[in-house]
């Protein structure tokens, strides 16, 4: 067993915060059992988990040997990686610093080593003796001599040196000198104010990952806001709070193909449209959304009737059509009853009989889309008038019924609404499929059109800015070739010649 410099790990987050232990022998191991240097009591930790060591090239390096057990350092999973003085790991759920040199704990306890009391004892007394020697022959030295003032400005010089290298402690006790010994000082006030912001940034900065961890996802973020764009911990608030929309991103993905696969198509929707407000550029959120609206059809054709009951070409428009396409529902059935009484023409009584089958699936998609609209519940409702608008369509009929034809203008309207909401935050791969879902509905929908007129014209100056930097920067030129196919349709010009442009460089 080797001694080492001075060094040690403190426990700053986790059931053992506040722990100091020193690592001053080598291998310095970490785990359960009793025979390690660094104990962890808790059942889930290995008895043998990781060890700690110093390399040739004098630096600090920690292996996980147990192959189901990981550690993180500076918020990264990994099995082997190396510490500097002042970096974070975290150990099976607590967070320990280490410390080296003269910053490491000179009085930290030590894990799993205990001196007899026959060594302890005899080193204690000559400790106290030694310290009464001391001093007495200081205070004999320097008795008659006043003590020197303290320098208020080189002791701010020092306090803000202390700032940037975020040694906050040592900084508020240097700056609380700086008022105890020159008394009112603005500057040093403002600084001392600035370092216990800055203390409760970083007790925020740790919170917000513990909570993250445990997949508080939402707790964690509201952890973040409180940490303000000026604050040193800023840069590593913005990153946590990234990976933290990506893991919430991932759950509403995983939601939705769930629910996809037990045919919950609203559900699923809904739970894919929740992952693009969190990355409202995320392709696969989009690529999952065009996957459940392809599914459903298919589910919806399965259980359409064998064959179409709308009229031939050339036939006679039967008498229940223009009544149904003004919305007069009792006529329509008056009508299709007498066929379905009439004996002399068979073909007649089938084709009211399938009729009244589209009819009554027509009626009860809207039924239940009414009821849910009713409650507040739009993306719901909207998965069911989308069926009754479907449906219709099977009975090939010259125009549509008031009521669908009504109910496709609100579905426009809403998907109108969305694309404007993508829009405003610059998700334009969003906006396009909202506002396409919106023509579909209502073709000569104004919002829709004007919409896609200005994702038009931002893909225009993408296509022109990619074109430009072809010469200087192919791979941001391609780049923006990509994002152009993203936000405006296929037959669109700038599509073609994006498109084009990449085939040329074989993307």
């Amino acid at each position: 067993m080797t001694l080492l410099p001075r060094a040690s790990i403190e426990c700053v987050a986790g059931p053992q915060r506040g722990r100091i232990v020193r690592v001053d022998v080598e291998p310095f191991s970490i785990g359960r059992s009793e025979d390690n240097a660094l104990v962890l009591p808790k059942p889930s930790v290995p008895e043998h988990m990781a060890i700690l060591a110093r390399g040739a090239d004098r630096r600090w390096r920690i292996q996980v040997v147990d192959p189901s057990s990981s550690v993180r350092i500076g918020g990264t999973e990994t099995r082997d990686g190396f510490l500097r003085d002042g970096d974070l790991v975290e150990i099976a759920g607590s967070s320990w610093r280490l410390r080296e040199g003269a910053s490491a704990a000179p009085h930290a306890a030590g894990a799993g080593r205990k001196l007899s009391k026959r060594l302890l004892w005899p080193a204690v007394v000559g400790a106290a003796v030694v310290a009464l020697a001391v001093g007495v022959w200081v205070g004999a030295r320097f008795k008659a001599q006043p003590a020197a003032p303290a320098d208020p400005a080189g002791l701010k010089a020092q306090g803000m040196n202390l700032i940037k290298d975020r040694e906050w402690g040592k900084a508020l006790e240097v700056l609380g000198a700086v008022l105890t010994e020159g008394g009112p000082d603005p500057e040093a006030q403002i600084l001392v104010a600035q370092v216990e912001s800055e203390i409760r940034n970083k007790r925020l900065w740790e919170e917000a990952r513990l909570l993250r961890e445990r997949e508080g996802f939402k707790e964690a973020l509201a952890v973040l806001e409180q940490i303000p764009a000026a604050s040193a911990y800023a840069p590593e608030a913005a990153t946590l709070r990234k990976e933290i929309r990506k893991n919430i991103t991932a759950r509403h993905r995983s939601e939705a193909r769930a629910r996809m696969e037990r045919k919950e198509w609203a559900e699923a929707r809904q739970a894919a449209r929740s992952s693009l407000q969190w990355e409202p550029r995320d392709s696969e959120g989009l690529q999952l959304i065009r996957e459940i609206d392809r599914r459903e059809k298919l589910a919806r054709t399965a259980g359409r009737p064998a064959r179409k009951p709308a009229r031939e070409k050339g036939s006679e428009t039967p008498a229940w059509v223009e009544p149904y396409l003004a919305g007069d529902q009792l006529t329509v059935r008056t009508l299709l009853g007498k066929d379905l009484e009439g004996k002399a023409d068979e073909s007649k009584t089938l084709r009211a009989k399938e009729v009244l089958g589209w009819l009554e699936a027509i009626e009860g998609a809207l039924r239940e889309g009414n009821s849910l609209a009713k409650a507040g519940k739009i993306p719901e409702a909207s998965s069911h008038w989308e069926k009754a608008v479907s449906l219709e369509r099977g009975l090939a009929l010259r125009g549509q019924s008031r009521p669908v034809a009504e109910l496709g203008k609100r579905l426009a309207d809403e998907s109108a609404r969305l694309g404007q909401e993508s829009f405003a935050q610059k998700a334009y791969p969003a906006a396009l499929q909202q506002w396409l879902g919106a023509l579909r509905h209502v073709p000569e929908h104004e919002a829709a059109r004007q919409g896609l007129a200005r994702l038009r014209k931002i893909a225009q100056n993408l296509y022109e800015e990619a074109y430009r930097l072809e010469g200087a920067d192919r791979k941001a030129a391609l780049r923006k070739y990509e994002e152009v196919l993203r936000i405006v349709p296929e037959e669109d010009e700038f599509h073609r010649k994006a498109k084009e442009r990449l085939e040329a460089a074989g993307r």
